[in-house]
């Protein structure tokens, strides 16, 4: 997998987490 893609999942993973925290 390219390194740029693998960041870019991670930074989703962890805007996913906030996310969720905010809203439940």
């Amino acid at each position: 997998m390219d390194e740029s893609v693998r960041w870019l999942l991670e930074q989703w993973d962890a805007a996913g987490d906030v996310i969720n925290s905010y809203t439940c």
